[in-house]
This record gives structure tokens, C-alpha cells and sequence, in this order.
């Protein structure tokens, strides 16, 4: 892009990194989730007073957007009886659509709401090429949480009471899900090497960046990826990952070993603001990520080959957990010097991609494969997002809410995604008579 911002980023100092504790006049402002999941399940119409005083009615708060791009897409705004329809876009503060840089990206060129978290004490003058028409300040509602009415019959019923063994089966049955969908998709025509490619690197990418991880696999050759990995330098490989994820635009880097490998390889990388990489902690940004699968996918690619049987799946986590050093060049672009992966995520890939890939054989007892590889696996952090899952359905009396097994977490996303559509009911018969 031609453009340039009137705030011009600092491209030396380390990526900003969304802060999900700061204060605002000495009340917490609530996190972009809890503000999403507001507006998600507001009554409309609702009528919003705009920064600058003239009032609007909201008749349809939009669709959920799960990928990059505006939280909700097709909005539809009543202004002095002019219907207008477009996408609406939710921030803590106003300054997020700067911080964000959304005024260059042009997904959010069809923004006609930005809805913020607090009112501010003044009104930037965006001045990018891309503005949000309409602002307004949703007023979060006081208290822990919110409770939501279920309009639609509750599924838990057919469920019965809370029972540890119950979420235990529901994630064996998850993930014989997923090795059923694998080997489906393999039978159609998509090699197993480049299934494992693309389903690691969805592994890799951590949230909202899971979808765009993946869809990079697409344009990646394994047989390259492995030869790169051997014969290429950290330096080199590190310069193919900003050239991959776009980023050395951002950082105003001229590499010309990605312009002289890109074309030999034919590989097109993305534009760095496709990534969301404000959602996610500086060692899980994209960069870092890609570098890291970069300088460890022939030994990965090994070690999913020679796994043979249940046994020594502590050995294969402690051979994917990796830290691997930054080139001391690029060192000033990111907080830290080392790109790593850690225990939890080693589990991720494991339970997300490489057992459900070991197991997708035609086995009857598909159960029993996946508890014998499952079982040896450690307890993980429970993210934010199930931390609240559990405490508003009550299963915080069942589960700790700080560490589970990965099957538990599995049988959790299969109860939050396919039995319950309301997260915060309180109706649910499952919440009395618990058992083991």
C-alpha cells in the first residue's frame, strides 16, 4: 500500500500485544470475548447513541465471524429511517481500530459500526483509508457473568447428571471423529503426508490464526519443507517465514533470499494483516511459529513416521517441546530470543492431529486405540475460554478449572459445540447430582 497512517509504527520496537488487564478508570474493562458474547446475544432491535450524538437503531447485530476479518459480518443499521447493511467490528477502546491497523486492511472497508467497551475521552480522527461509519460504547452489563435465556429446547436434558467417566467418553468419541474424518478425506485423494503437513501447521497457529496456518499448507510442498529444513541456514529459514507470513512488509526488511526461493519453489505468502496476531501471546505469533515448524519439520516429520504403538509418547512430547534461538538480527522485532514450544501445545498437535492420524485405520475398536495413546498424555492448562465454560455451567464442582487431561478438554469442546447452543444457561439438569 501506498498509504501510510498519520501514527506511524515504530517498527524497532517489540509487536504490541493486546492487554487483557488494563484499567480504566479503576474498573476492569471486560475483555473483547466477553463483549463479542454480549453483543452476540443482545435482544434486537436496540437503539445506541453514536459518539457524536445521533441515534441509531440496531436491527440485526450480524453473524459471528470465526476467521480473520470483522467479529460480525452482515449487520444491518436503521439511521433517520435509511437502512444500511454492512459489517460490525468490537473493541475494549476506541484506539483498537488503530492499534489494529483495520484502517489499512480491506476486509473492514465494509464496517458501518464500531462498537467499543468504554466511552473515550476523546475522538481520534482515524483518518485511514479504511472508517468505520458509526461508533457507539456497549454498555457491559455489572456482575461476574451474564445470563442468557435459552429460546430453543435444551439439549443437556438428554444428557443425564455430570459424570467425569460421561465427558471421558464424549472426548474418546471426539477424537474417533477426527480419525474417521481423516481417513475420509484421505480415501478421496489427499495424501496422508500433506494431511499431516496441514493439520500440524492448524496445530501451530493457536486461535485465530488456526484457519489461516492451515490454508498456508495449501500452498507448501512437504518434500520442499524437508529439503529446506536440512540444507537451509536458521538465518535463511527464519527469513522464508517473515517472507510466508508477509510479515518482513511489516517490518520493512528487504530479504532477497525469500524473493530468490519464492520463485524458485513457487510459494506466495500472505499480507501480513491477514493475521490476528493481537490475539495471542508474543511467543505464539505467526512468525515465530512458521520458523519454528521450518527448522523442526524434518525431525517431526520422523518422529510421526517411527511412532509405532501407545508406547513412548512422553519421549515423542519431550522431542516436539523445542526452543529454538531467534537470528540475532530479527531479534529487536519480537520479545525474546527464543522461538519454543512448550508442553501443552506438543499435546495439542498430538491429540489434535497425530493420534487421530495414527488411529484412522479401519479398527471397529477404535476406542481402545485411542485410550492407550491418550492415557499417558499430561494435564494442560484450561484455557480462558473453557475456564468460563465450566464456571457458568457448574462444572467447576466436577473439574479443576486449572488443569485437565486432554480428553476431558476434548469431551468439553464436544458438550460446548454439539449438546449445549447457550453457554451461560442455568437451567441445565446436569448441574445437581453430581458424580464420579
Amino acid at each position: 500500500m501506498n498509504y501510510i497512517p498519520p501514527y506511524r509504527f515504530d517498527t524497532t520496537k517489540p509487536l504490541l500485544v493486546q492487554d487483557t488487564n488494563a484499567t480504566c478508570s479503576g474498573e476492569t474493562v471486560p475483555p473483547e470475548s466477553d463483549l463479542q458474547n454480549h453483543w452476540k446475544h443482545l435482544q434486537f432491535p436496540c437503539d445506541f447513541l453514536t459518539l457524536t450524538g445521533q441515534t441509531i437503531t440496531v436491527l440485526n447485530g450480524g453473524q459471528l465471524n470465526k476467521n480473520a476479518g470483522p467479529d460480525f459480518r452482515h449487520g444491518m443499521l436503521s439511521v433517520n429511517g435509511q437502512i444500511f447493511s454492512g459489517d460490525i467490528e468490537i473493541h475494549r477502546r476506541i484506539h483498537g481500530w488503530i492499534r489494529h491497523r483495520h484502517g489499512e486492511d480491506p476486509r473492514f472497508r465494509n464496517v458501518v459500526l464500531h462498537v467499543i467497551g468504554e466511552s473515550p475521552d476523546t475522538v481520534p480522527d482515524f483518518a485511514s483509508s479504511y472508517n468505520p461509519q458509526y461508533t457507539v460504547v456497549l454498555q457491559y452489563p455489572a456482575g461476574k457473568s451474564t445470563t442468557y435465556s435459552n429460546k430453543e429446547q435444551c439439549r443437556y436434558a438428554s444428557v443425564g447428571r455430570k459424570s467425569i467417566s460421561l465427558l471421558r467418553q464424549f472426548g474418546f468419541q471426539r477424537i474417533s471423529a477426527k480419525a474417521g474424518r481423516y481417513r475420509r478425506t484421505i480415501k478421496s485423494g489427499l495424501p496422508a503426508d500433506h494431511l499431516w503437513l496441514q493439520k500440524t501447521l492448524r496445530c501451530l497457529g493457536y486461535g485465530h490464526n488456526s484457519d489461516r496456518m492451515e490454508h498456508l499448507s495449501d500452498s507448501l510442498q512437504l518434500g520442499r519443507l524437508l529439503e529446506c529444513s536440512h540444507h537451509h541456514t536458521r538465518d535463511q529459514l527464519f527469513e522464508i517465514a517473515l517472507g510466508l507470513t508477509g510479515y518482513h512488509k511489516y517490518f520493512e526488511i528487504e530479504i532477497p533470499f525469500w524473493k530468490s526461493i519464492s520463485q524458485r519453489y513457487r510459494w506466495s505468502g500472505f499480507q501480513y494483516y491477514q493475521w490476528k496476531p493481537l490475539r495471542t501471546r508474543p511467543a505464539n505469533h505467526p512468525v515465530l511459529r512458521v520458523y519454528l515448524f521450518l527448522v523442526s519439520a524434518a525431525s517431526w516429520y520422523a518422529l510421526y513416521n517411527n511412532q509405532s504403538g501407545q508406547h513412548g509418547i512422553r519421549d515423542t512430547i519431550n522431542s516436539l517441546k523445542t526452543r529454538i534461538p531467534i537470528p540475532q538480527r530479527f531479534r529487536e522485532h519480537f520479545y525474546g530470543r527464543l522461538a519454543s514450544l512448550g508442553v501443552s501445545r506438543a499435546v495439542e498437535i498430538l491429540i489434535n492431529a497425530w493420534i487421530p492420524l495414527w488411529c484412522r485405520g479401519n479398527n471397529q475398536n477404535r476406542f481402545q486405540e485411542i485410550r492407550a495413546y491418550t492415557e499417558p498424555l499430561p494435564a494442560i492448562p484450561v484455557y480462558s475460554a473453557f475456564r468460563r465454560f465450566i464456571g457458568r455451567t457448574e462444572w467447576a464442582v466436577v473439574l479443576d478449572k486449572s488443569r485437565l487431561h486432554p480428553v476431558l478438554l476434548q469431551g468439553l469442546l464436544h458438550l460446548r459445540q454439539r449438546l449445549c447452543r447457550v453457554e451461560a444457561c442455568e437451567r441445565c439438569p446436569m448441574i445437581h447430582e453430581v458424580t464420579e
